[in-house]
C-alpha cells in the first residue's frame, strides 16, 4: 500500500538518513489495518515496547476515561511534549492539536479505517514520521490526552532516529531499568511544551487565542515541563446490589466502615464525596439497612459504623418530594395510587393517618423513619422505608 517515496523535499527533511520513520509509519499503518480486519469492532491499543506506566495506572486511566467526552476517536496516552497549544484543556484531560512521539495510543473502533486511510495517502510525502502526520486530522478525528502522561519511554533512544545518532548499547537491560527506576520516582510528569519559549510565555508565532491559552501566562497554557496540580484519585464507588453500595477497596490491615444510610438523609452526597478523601486501603460500605443489622458486619478491632440524621421537618418533606418527583418515585409509586402523592403535600400526610396506615406506597412511610432505621434488625434491604 505505501511505497519509499524520495521527493524533492528528502535531502532536507533528512529522511535519506532515517529509513527507521518509514519503517515506523509502514508498521503503525500496518496494525490499524490488520487489527481492523480482524476486528472490526475492536479499538485499537499501541504502545511503544519500552513505555513504563504511571504509578497507579489503572486509577488514573480510569478517572481519564471516565472524564474525556464520547466523541473520542483519538486518545494519546504519552508523549515527550506538545508541538502547539491544547485547543481545550479540563481538568482531567486536553483536547489535543499536535502530540509528539506514539508512546502509547488507543484508536477507537469506528474510526480505524478512517485513520488508516488517511495515513495511506502519505500527506507528508514521506518526510514526516506518524506522529507528525497524525496531528493534520485532529480536527476531523477528535484526540484527546491526559493532563499527566499515563506512560513515558524509559529510554531516549529510537528506532526512527537518524542512523548517525543510534547506538547498539542505548537500551540495554541495566540501562532500562535504571531510567524506569528514574521515572516512577519523578512523576507525575508533564509535557515539554514546544509552542513556550519559557514557563509561562508563549511563542509568538502561534496563535494561542483560543480559550485555553487566552492568557498565555496561564499555567495551562505554558507550564512547560511542570504538571497540572492533579486532584487526589477519587475511590471507586460500585453497586453492589439493591442500596448496598461499595465504596474504596480493603486492605487487610486496614478498617472498615458500614454506614447506615437513612434514606434522603445525605447518604449519596456522603458517598460520593468520602469516595475524594478516603484513604487506599479504607473501605467503606453503605447501604440503606437497619442500624443493628449493619452493626453485626463488625468483625475486628479498629472496625466502625455510623450514618447520618436530619431536622426531622424537613426530612419528611424531602421523602415527600423523592416520591412525588423523583424518576425513582414515578417508578415505584403504583399507578393506582399516584393521585395520594400527586396531590398536596398535607393530603400525603393524612394518607398514613398518623401512623395506623402501614402502607408506604412503596417509597417512604415517613412516620419515624429515622428512628426506625437506627432501632431495627433485620437484613433485609430498605426496611427502614
Amino acid at each position: 500500500e505505501l511505497w519509499w517515496t524520495k521527493g524533492f523535499a528528502a535531502n532536507a527533511s533528512g529522511d535519506s538518513r532515517n529509513p527507521g520513520q518509514w519503517a515506523s509509519y509502514a508498521t503503525h499503518l500496518a496494525i490499524m489495518r490488520e487489527g481492523h480486519e480482524r476486528c472490526p469492532s475492536c479499538d485499537i491499543i499501541v504502545f511503544e515496547d519500552n513505555v513504563v506506566f504511571r504509578p497507579n495506572f489503572l486509577n488514573h486511566w480510569s478517572r481519564f476515561i471516565r472524564a474525556v467526552p464520547d466523541d473520542w476517536a483519538v486518545l494519546r496516552l504519552g508523549g515527550q511534549s506538545l508541538w502547539e497549544p491544547p485547543s481545550e484543556v479540563f481538568g482531567d484531560y486536553i483536547r489535543t492539536s499536535s502530540v509528539a512521539s506514539t508512546w502509547g495510543y488507543i484508536v477507537r473502533a469506528k474510526h480505524v479505517q478512517s485513520l488508516a486511510d488517511l495515513l495511506a495517502t502519505l500527506p507528508e510525502k514521506g518526510t514526516g514520521g506518524i506522529d507528525a502526520v497524525m496531528h493534520k486530522f485532529t480536527r476531523q478525528l477528535a484526540s484527546y490526552a491526559p493532563q499527566v502522561p499515563l506512560v513515558h519511554v524509559a529510554s531516549g533512544c529510537h528506532d526512527t532516529a537518524a542512523i548517525e545518532s543510534s547506538r547498539s548499547e542505548c537500551e540495554s537491560p541495566d540501562s532500562l531499568k535504571t531510567e524506569a527506576l528514574q521515572l516512577l520516582k519523578a512523576w507525575p510528569l508533564g509535557y515539554t511544551r514546544s509552542y513556550c519559549v519559557t514557563r509561562g510565555h508563549s511563542d509568538k508565532t502561534f496563535d494561542i487565542g483560543q480559550t485555553s491559552c487566552a492568557d498565555d501566562v496561564s499555567d495551562l497554557c505554558c507550564p512547560y515541563r511542570d504538571p497540572p496540580l492533579e486532584q487526589p484519585l477519587a475511590n471507586k464507588v460500585t453497586q453492589v446490589h439493591g442500596t448496598v453500595v461499595d465504596i474504596g477497596s480493603h486492605k487487610e490491615e486496614k478498617p472498615e466502615w458500614f454506614f447506615v444510610h437513612v434514606p434522603k438523609a445525605a447518604g449519596t452526597s456522603f458517598a460520593r464525596d468520602v469516595a475524594k478523601v478516603l484513604q487506599p486501603g479504607v473501605h467503606v460500605q453503605s447501604a440503606e439497612k437497619c442500624s443493628l443489622a449493619m452493626k453485626r458486619m463488625l468483625t475486628r478491632a479498629g472496625d466502625g459504623w455510623g450514618g447520618f440524621v436530619r431536622e426531622p421537618r424537613s426530612h419528611v418533606l424531602s421523602q415527600y418530594l423523592m416520591c412525588k418527583n423523583s424518576k425513582w418515585g414515578k417508578l415505584v409509586v403504583p399507578a393506582q395510587k399516584r393521585e395520594v402523592i400527586n396531590g398536596t403535600f398535607f393530603r400525603w400526610l393524612q394518607y398514613f393517618d398518623s401512623g395506623r396506615n402501614l402502607d408506604d406506597l412503596n417509597c417512604y412511610h415517613p412516620l419515624n423513619l429515622q428512628t426506625r432505621a437506627f432501632s431495627c434488625d433485620d437484613d433485609r434491604d430498605e426496611v427502614p422505608h
